[in-house]
């Protein structure tokens, strides 16, 4: 779990790649949350389960894939 808190006016640009596992490999399980805040505001929160193989099918999560590659600009 990350937490960021930014000060005031601040901006925070964040990149975070995720590989589940080598080439012909299904990877192990993983569970990741993201919380931004902003003087105490929350701004977004991000959580993405893929404790199972069964989760990653579903559709708008990866499919197939094993990489996953976010960036943001808080």
């Amino acid at each position: 779990m990350d937490d960021i808190d930014l000060g005031v006016g601040a901006v925070a640009l964040l990149r975070e790649t995720l590989v589940l596992g080598r080439t012909g490999e299904v990877g192990g399980g993983l569970e990741s949350t993201l919380s931004v805040r902003q003087r105490g505001i929350l701004l977004m929160k991000e959580q993405l389960d893929l404790t199972s193989p069964e989760h990653r099918r579903h559709p708008g999560i990866i499919g197939a894939a094993r990489v996953l590659d976010t960036v943001s600009l808080l």
